[in-house]
């Protein structure tokens, strides 16, 4: 009894997380710089004729649940520990709101801290609304979502919410080692830069004894094709010994900086 008691939960817990069928919804793309971005709504939106990345929920005698959801993406990549927004946070996302009552935190989405909001204000001072805003980590950096819609309409736009934040697409915005660290990969360039110079020299110097030795003709085969003079150096350890470990320090210096990168 017990073990179906958890299978049961553990299935409703699933089906309120599975996202909506893709064949239920409606596809929307982006142009430059998010043309990979990929939004899925259900298919009562459509976007609006006058305004880029706004779309809204058509009424119906049936259904009529006003719900508008603007998109905003920015080059900025997100922190790499969210911190929770402020009222200037929302209000950069859509300066009509005013007379602001917000509840700010950092969540997770697919495995990655997230900053969200859920906002009560009025947008152009006239029409009451209870919003929900996110900033995600897709390309071209952050992008930002903002549903809302009038109060009686609130269960409707949470449903909703679920939907779009199920199924968007992109790639994720990560943070190159550059930015993350950019000590460790001004270092980790030095330590390549120094060992490519360092192997250098000992092919060098391996090819300056081939050339006394065995002539000009070996040493031009062992310039295109550097396994050559390794190998010869391997068999002439007395006279290449140096130049060899020169050779063998300097890969060593970049396979440092291989793993300083990763």
């Amino acid at each position: 009894m017990r073990v179906a008691a958890l299978l049961t939960l553990i299935m409703g817990l699933l089906g309120q997380s599975a996202a909506a069928p893709r064949d239920l919804l409606k596809r929307f793309a982006f142009e430059y710089p998010a043309q990979n971005l990929k939004l899925w709504l259900p298919p009562a939106y459509e976007p609006d004729a006058r305004l880029a990345r706004k779309y809204a929920r058509k009424p119906t005698v049936s259904d009529p649940e006003l719900v508008t959801l603007r998109v905003e993406y920015q080059s900025q990549k997100p922190p790499i520990n969210p911190v929770v927004p402020l009222e200037a946070d929302l209000l950069k996302v859509d300066p009509t709101l005013v007379n602001l009552r917000f509840t700010a935190t950092v969540g997770i989405w697919r495995g990655k801290p997230v900053a969200s909001a859920r906002y009560q204000g009025f947008v152009q001072g006239e029409i009451g609304v209870y919003g929900r805003m996110v900033w995600l980590p897709l390309e071209p950096g952050t992008v930002v979502l903002n549903l809302f819609a009038e109060p009686t309409w609130e269960s409707t736009m949470n449903q909703d919410w679920n939907i779009i934040l199920a199924n968007i697409e992109g790639p994720i915005s990560e943070y190159s080692l550059r930015e993350r660290a950019p000590r460790r990969w001004l270092a980790a360039k030095v330590l390549a830069t120094l060992g490519c110079l360092v192997a250098f020299a000992g092919l060098v110097a391996i090819l300056v004894r081939m050339s006394v030795a065995i002539g000009g003709a070996a040493v031009t085969v062992g310039v295109f094709i550097p396994v050559v003079p390794v190998g010869y150096a391997f068999l002439h350890l007395n006279e290449c010994w140096r130049g060899l470990l020169a050779f063998f320090v300097g890969g060593g210096l970049l396979g440092v900086s291989v793993l300083l990168e990763s």
